[in-house]
């Protein structure tokens, strides 16, 4: 018997909280905000896996109509789309795929900032919201005091 990472026993248990996540997990993320398909693309694969959990012949399978082998066969298979997806379909808003912009300088200053002991600059890598900056050092604090939506108050 060859050894394995993950046993039949324990992909019994995994696939379950796996499927729930696939299908839950994409709307607190806001996963799709860029482009539908991702969204759906979870949700859908989250209802199929789970579906095939049921129908898979293993510990926690319902009905055990499906051979193993053909589970993991398809769990290959949603592998590689999901690493393909995003390539083919040009998921832009993914923290892997994500570009600097070109001839970057750094920090951009937020419209109405007064350059103090901080300035106000704009996260080049996601929504366009003002975040304040350590000017001293560039780098961005987690504080977001003073802005609402963009709009310095």
């Amino acid at each position: 018997m060859r050894p394995q990472f993950v046993t039949k026993n324990m992909h019994a248990w995994l696939d379950y909280p796996v499927a729930f996540s696939l299908m839950v997990l994409p709307i607190p993320l806001g996963l799709g905000q860029s482009h539908p398909a991702a969204f759906w693309l979870s949700v859908v694969t989250g209802v199929a896996a789970f579906v095939l959990t049921l129908l898979t012949d293993h510990k926690l399978g319902a009905l055990r109509l499906l051979p193993y082998s053909l589970h993991l066969a398809v769990d290959f298979a949603v592998a590689i789309v999901f690493f393909a997806a995003p390539l083919v379909m040009e998921f832009t808003q993914l923290w892997v795929f994500r570009q600097p912009p070109q001839n970057d300088t750094g920090p951009t200053p937020a419209p109405g900032c007064t350059q103090r002991s901080h300035d106000c600059c704009v996260d080049h890598y996601g929504p366009r919201q003002p975040v304040l900056c350590d000017s001293a050092r560039g780098k961005k604090s987690q504080k977001r005091e003073g802005f609402s939506r963009g709009i310095t108050h």
